[in-house]
């Protein structure tokens, strides 16, 4: 899901303006570190498994880049 929000300054709190289920192209990062969004939408809507309501944190080592690799490795030191 991609959302898009905006802090307020007026009350110090975020407001959402956009909330779009459609997969954008960055979400295959987080397939990459082995959770499948699709599968998620599948159960829920689907299979009638809703999502247990836990959490999910990714933390694997995958890079998704939109940029050729070239370009990236212009600007990034070693070790970076």
């Amino acid at each position: 899901a991609n959302f898009d929000m905006k802090y307020d300054e007026r009350d110090g709190k975020y407001k959402l303006f956009e909330i779009n289920l459609r997969q954008g192209r960055s979400s295959y990062f987080v397939t990459l570190n082995g959770f499948n969004i699709a599968k998620y939408f599948v159960e829920d809507l689907i299979d009638h498994k809703p999502f247990d309501g836990n959490t999910v944190f990714g933390r694997g080592e995958k890079l998704w880049m939109e940029i050729p690799r070239s370009i990236f490795c212009n600007y990034v030191a070693e070790g970076d």
